[in-house]
C-alpha cells in the first residue's frame, strides 16, 4: 500500500495560480489581427515556443525543479518525490511546448513596452472582459453510445492569469502546485507511487495541476508589462499554422463560450470593451476603426488614440 502524505499540512495557501478577476485586459495587436478578432470572435492562442521570450517557459520549468528539490530536503517523502522528479523530466516541458496555447494581453491599454513587442506604433490595443468561459470546443465522435459526447481537451486547467513577477510568490505558487500533485491520480492503482511502470500512465493528471505555473511566471524585469494570460489546451485537430516575423507558429482559436459542455452551441459575441489605436497610427485611424466596428456589429464601442511618444 502507498504510503501516506498529507499535502494540507504543508501548503500555504491556494494550491493552483489563482484565475484572474472577471475585469478589462486589452490584447496588443496588428491591424490583421484586429480585423480577424472582429470577424471570427476569436482570439489565437500561440505555443509557447513562438513567445517573443523564448527563455519564458525554461524559467518556470528550473523555478519548479528547484522549488521540488528543496521539498525533497525537507517534507517530501522519497517516493513522492521520486514520481514528481518523473512529471517534471523533460517530456513534460515538450508537453507545455506543444499542447499548451497562450494569449497575451496586459492590464493597460497604452504601454509602450506593448506597442513594441506585440502592435508596433501603427497597431491597436483591443480592450475586452475576461468574465465568463473561455476555450475551444471538440467532439469525441462515438463517446458514450450513439451521441457523440462533446469534451474539451485541456492538458491545462483553462482560464485567464495575472503573470507574477515577485519571486516570493512565484516560490510560492510551485510549492504549492507540486504539493497539490501528491495526491493520488483518480485512475492510479493503490500502489501507484511504487509502481514506476504505471507512472507514464497517470503523469497526465499531474501535469494539468501543475502546467500553469511555468506559464504564469516570468523574469521581474518585465514587471512593467503587466501581463495577463490566457492559458489552455487543444487536441491535434484543433492547432493551425500561421506564419509571424518570418516564423511558422502553431496557434488555436479560442472564443468566449456561453456553454462549455456543448459543442453546438454558438460562441457568444467578442466581449469588446474597446479599441486604442497605437501611437503611429495614420488620422483618421479612429474614424475607419468606428467603421470597421459597425460592420462587424459592434457600434458605438469607443474607440480612442495612443498617448505614448511615437518613438518605440
Amino acid at each position: 500500500m502507498t504510503e501516506e502524505f498529507d499535502f494540507a499540512d504543508h501548503i500555504d495557501g491556494a494550491p493552483l495560480p489563482a484565475r484572474l478577476r472577471a475585469g478589462a485586459v486589452w490584447h496588443y495587436t496588428t491591424a490583421d489581427g484586429l480585423l480577424g478578432i472582429l470577424s471570427s470572435n476569436h482570439l489565437w492562442a500561440s505555443a509557447p515556443q513562438v513567445l517573443n521570450d523564448s527563455s519564458e517557459v525554461l524559467f518556470g520549468v528550473e523555478l519548479v525543479r528547484e522549488v521540488l528539490d528543496e521539498l525533497e530536503s525537507t517534507v517530501l517523502p522519497p517516493a513522492f518525490h521520486s514520481y514528481l522528479r518523473r512529471v517534471v523530466d523533460e517530456s513534460w516541458v515538450a508537453s507545455i511546448q506543444s499542447s499548451c496555447f497562450v494569449i497575451s494581453a496586459s492590464t493597460e491599454n497604452d504601454l509602450l513596452n506593448q506597442w513594441r513587442y506585440y502592435a508596433n506604433a501603427d497597431g491597436f490595443a483591443v480592450g475586452f472582459d475576461t468574465s465568463g468561459s473561455w476555450g475551444t470546443r471538440s467532439v469525441v465522435s462515438g463517446v458514450g453510445g450513439r451521441t457523440p459526447v462533446p469534451t474539451i481537451f485541456t492538458p491545462v486547467v483553462p482560464g485567464w492569469h495575472s503573470v507574477e513577477y515577485d519571486r516570493q510568490a512565484q516560490r510560492r505558487s510551485a510549492r504549492n502546485a507540486l504539493l497539490f500533485g501528491t495526491i493520488k491520480p483518480p485512475t492510479a492503482s493503490d500502489n501507484w507511487l511504487e509502481d514506476s511502470d504505471e507512472w507514464d500512465e497517470i503523469v497526465g493528471h499531474t501535469r494539468l495541476l501543475l502546467n500553469t505555473v511555468p506559464l504564469t511566471v516570468k523574469h521581474p524585469a518585465f514587471s512593467d508589462e503587466r501581463e495577463v494570460r490566457y492559458i489552455g489546451g487543444a487536441s491535434n485537430n484543433q492547432v493551425r499554422f500561421r506564419t509571424a516575423g518570418g516564423r511558422i507558429v502553431p496557434y488555436t482559436t479560442v472564443a468566449a463560450l456561453d456553454r462549455q459542455e456543448s459543442a453546438d452551441e454558438p460562441d457568444r459575441q467578442f466581449p469588446l470593451l474597446g479599441v486604442m489605436c497605437g501611437p503611429g497610427c495614420r488620422p483618421g485611424t479612429t474614424d475607419i476603426v468606428a467603421r470597421a466596428l459597425k460592420h462587424y456589429g459592434f457600434a458605438n464601442v469607443p474607440v480612442k488614440t495612443s498617448d505614448a511618444p511615437l518613438s518605440l
